[in-house]
């Protein structure tokens, strides 16, 4: 149960308290050898450390969930600690980094229930966006629509509103936004994510007033949360839609450990979109 509780307060926006309820899980699962609860701590100590502001030390925390996962053969734990390491090298913009990570999976199980394998697939998806190439990224979507790999959750919904505003959908993706905010089991990064991608269609058809509204309101949703990533992926699309200093906003990610490249990708091609052919 305490793995349970980490991961609703780590999705609550409360990172303190997840990365508290993971180390106490971690300590149980050494102490009973237990590899699946090990890994499953593990990444989400990882990932409160990450929403911490404390990256690299997060990022080392969820190598070690993979590593043990190895160690002990055990594919299902592996398997997490790949979706978990993807996820949050995607978040974090590192384009690269989840790509390798994502070809370090076993493969797609013939369950599309498999709670995680979709995380995987829509990171991925977000991966294939930070580096420019909307097409895939779309692929990536479809692929994953096609295929019924549905679970609870907005982060395909958030991430496809992306991809649709990024190829000049803009009701489409208008749409997924409206669905992330209203609808149950979004995460505070699922809205902050939405938020953001409404204020960029509002900068490509220049309606400055919604635009700042949902600016202001990503950083509302921001601020109620442990999360300092959060913060500065705000400011930097809040840079790029035109209501800030895109040199400070990006000296202020590289100050907190992000690659801001990709990122500004994402949010460039959304306010600039490319038409989608056909």
């Amino acid at each position: 149960m305490l793995d349970l509780d980490a991961s609703l307060q780590l999705w609550s926006g409360k990172a303190q308290a997840a990365l508290d309820l993971a180390r106490d899980a971690r300590e149980v699962a050494d102490h009973l050898d237990d590899v699946t609860l090990g890994v499953q701590a593990r990444a989400i100590q990882g990932r409160a450390l990450v929403a911490l502001g404390r990256i690299e030390e997060g990022q080392e925390v969820l190598a070690e969930a993979f590593t043990l996962a190895d160690v002990a053969d055990d594919a299902e734990s592996r398997r997490i600690a790949v979706i978990n390491n993807t996820a949050v090298a995607a978040r974090l913009g590192e384009t690269e980094r989840a790509i390798r990570w994502a070809a370090r999976f076993d493969g797609l199980s013939e369950d599309r229930g498999v709670v995680g394998e979709t995380d995987l697939i829509v990171s991925l998806a977000l991966a294939m966006l930070q580096r420019g190439a909307v097409s895939e990224a779309a692929s990536q979507l479809q692929w994953a629509q096609d295929a019924a790999m549905v679970e609870a959750g907005h982060f395909p919904d958030a991430v496809g509103a992306m991809v649709a505003a990024a190829q000049g959908r803009a009701e489409q993706a208008d749409a997924l936004v409206s669905r992330t905010l209203t609808g149950g089991g979004a995460t505070y990064l699922d809205r902050i994510f939405a938020l953001l991608v409404r204020a960029g269609i509002h900068s490509a058809d220049r309606e400055p007033a919604f635009r700042d509204e949902a600016l202001a309101l990503a950083r509302a949703a921001a601020e109620q949360t442990d999360d300092q990533p959060a913060r500065l992926l705000i400011e930097l699309a809040a840079a790029v839609y035109g209501t800030g200093s895109l040199p400070l906003a990006e000296d202020g990610m590289r100050a907190g450990g992000l690659d801001p490249a990709g990122w500004a990708t994402v949010w460039t091609l959304i306010a600039h979109p490319v038409p989608a052919p056909g």
